[in-house]
């Protein structure tokens, strides 16, 4: 790891993407399951009070489409939010817990649910996709070690 000089961060320190992610399964651990709108109302927290993140009482570093969508969610509780416009990496980043959580529960359509809370646009909801990669890869003869361990990889069912 190396220390961020944008934002004057030491070494260890993460930006918005990592305290959106923790904020994902800190609500999944909270709540004992899947709450897409505890996800979103701990993103809230996390913007407005800083929840999580790696300084104290402060949120930063998010795009406008995040931005605009947590607050859209404060004043209006859409779940879904986002245009055309509002393509970022914000929702990739979200994909790990996310993808961990519709892995445990069987139901793949979470990781679109988080996806779109911010990234409602089609690029950004196929780029939170799975690929099917990983189960072609236990077929072909030139197959690798991670798709044989782990065939279901793509969520397909």
């Amino acid at each position: 790891m190396v220390a961020c000089p944008v934002f004057g961060l030491p070494v260890g320190y993460w930006t918005d993407d990592g305290s959106m992610a923790m904020c994902v399964m800190d609500s999944f651990v909270r709540k004992g399951g899947y709450d897409l709108k505890d996800v979103v109302e701990t993103f809230v927290k996390w913007l407005k009070e800083g929840y999580l993140s790696s300084i104290e009482g402060s949120s930063f570093d998010m795009g406008n489409a995040t931005y605009d969508s947590v607050m859209a969610f404060s004043s209006t509780g859409s779940l879904v939010n986002g245009s055309e416009e509002s393509q970022g990496n914000g929702s990739i980043m979200r994909f790990a817990p996310s993808y961990l959580i519709a892995r445990a529960l069987g139901r793949p359509e979470i990781i679109h649910e988080v996806s779109d809370v911010t990234h409602a646009s089609p690029p950004s909801t196929l780029a939170a996709t799975p690929t099917p990669s990983a189960p072609s890869m236990a077929r072909s003869p030139a197959r690798t070690t991670a798709s044989t361990r782990y065939p279901n990889a793509g969520l397909r069912r």
